[in-house]
């Protein structure tokens, strides 16, 4: 007579078919993982040229936390990105980037004028110095150069007269525009008639000399303007005094 299986073989036997059922359960409900996406849609990456811009201008000025691409991109480090998806890939530009009151010194970089799509740029409250930083005037993709919107390079220690034939006049995009205090300047008024877009405009003591060009009329959105510290000579003009938002 054939011996009947043990209760210790028995429940080994239902361990192993509730096992079974399972793994069997999980596979036709879940799936084995073969339909997934190939790979999940990639994250937003800064442009690794301008990556190298930013690594580049931070070794100069002592911004440690640019060293690390990972740490770019943060306004918490003084960069501001913009991201548009193309291409099947998410990639990102700088457009905004605030370094005030950092103490930092020297001249200008010119690495700046190779971050494309950069809006604003403001370095008030540094220690740079030397000739009036001509990088942010003379570039020679000049459609770089149209892309900026504001600009602020206010309490450095920059000197010299402020460009004339018609650089600044090439940023027809600059909204708002401050330069002030350039040291042993001693210059005529700047041509600034083509700057169409300027809403802002602050050229204090910058010892300007002479009258107040007509020119400035034709920057015809400029609300405030701000001419203190500077030698004027002659009457103010009509067209400025009906504006009355000068100082």
């Amino acid at each position: 007579m054939a011996s009947r299986p043990s209760l210790a073989c028995g429940w080994r036997w239902l361990l192993s078919a509730f096992f079974l059922t399972s793994l069997l359960f999980e596979v036709v409900v879940h799936g084995t993982g073969a339909d997934a996406p190939a790979s999940a849609a990639p994250a937003p990456g800064l442009s690794p040229d301008e990556a190298r811009v930013l690594q580049r201008i931070g070794a100069k000025l002592g911004v440690s936390h640019w060293n690390s691409a990972a740490s770019l991109c943060n306004p918490a480090s003084g960069v501001d990105c913009q991201c548009s998806y193309s291409s099947n890939q998410t990639i990102c530009h700088v457009v905004r980037i605030v370094l005030k009151r950092h103490n930092f010194s020297g001249e200008l970089l010119l690495e700046f004028a190779d971050l494309p799509y950069l809006h604003h740029l403001l370095l008030m409250g540094n220690r740079l110095s030397g000739p009036f930083p001509m990088v942010l005037t003379e570039i020679t993709t000049m459609t770089q150069l149209s892309k900026l919107i504001h600009r602020d390079i206010e309490g450095n220690g920059f000197y010299g007269s402020i460009p004339e034939n018609g650089h600044l006049s090439q940023m027809k995009k600059l909204v708002f525009c401050r330069i002030s205090d350039l040291r042993r300047s001693d210059s005529s008024f700047p041509d600034l008639s083509g700057m169409s877009s300027l809403k802002k405009l602050d050229l204090s003591f910058n010892k300007l000399s002479g009258q107040i060009p007509a020119s400035f009329a034709k920057m015809g959105r400029v609300d405030y303007m701000y001419l203190t510290g500077n030698s004027l000579t002659g009457s103010i003009p009509e067209w400025l005094l009906r504006r009355n938002k000068i100082a």
